[in-house]
């Protein structure tokens, strides 16, 4: 949220007039309260047993930069990277992480599991699902053939 958004909630919600000052004064000393926190979450991954990581992209000033969110029963903890790439998750979970991680089917998680043979990944079942209807659609009459076959097989 801006500044602006920020004073904007507590005039119109709360009933509290602030300045921009005192707004940007209370953010700086939020964030750096979460400082440790936030390091000691991001410690923690790399032991979990069972991880579920999914990236999006959003824009920051016309700027695409990738949110990851790394989520355990208890926890998520989100990361804002200038990459979309596997060396988000190398340097995130370390090379300690053994565990399975549960995803989507995105590049980078093949990847990770090429680099790092402890890694096993579970696919997301309704990506896996998606994906094996796609030949179905497919413009190519050999392609549909196929999908047809492929869904025929997963249903059995």
């Amino acid at each position: 949220m801006s500044v602006g958004q920020i004073k904007k909630y507590y005039r119109d919600v709360i009933g509290v007039e602030l300045s921009r000052g005192l707004v940007q004064k209370l953010d700086g000393k939020f964030s750096q309260s979460l400082v440790d926190p936030y390091k000691q979450l991001l410690d923690v991954l790399s032991v979990q047993s069972h991880l579920n990581v999914d990236e999006t992209g959003h824009r920051v000033n016309g700027i695409k930069l990738p949110t990851w969110c790394f989520r355990k029963y208890l926890f998520a903890v989100f990361k804002i990277s200038p990459s979309r790439g596997s060396q988000v998750l190398i340097e995130t979970l370390e090379t300690e992480f053994d565990g399975m991680n549960g995803c989507d089917c995105f590049s980078a998680y093949h990847k990770h599991i090429r680099l790092d043979e402890n890694v096993k990944l579970q696919f997301c079942i309704a990506h896996l699902i998606r994906d094996i209807k796609f030949p179905r659609i497919h413009p190519d009459e050999e392609n549909r053939i196929y999908g047809t076959r492929l869904r025929e097989q997963f249903r059995k």
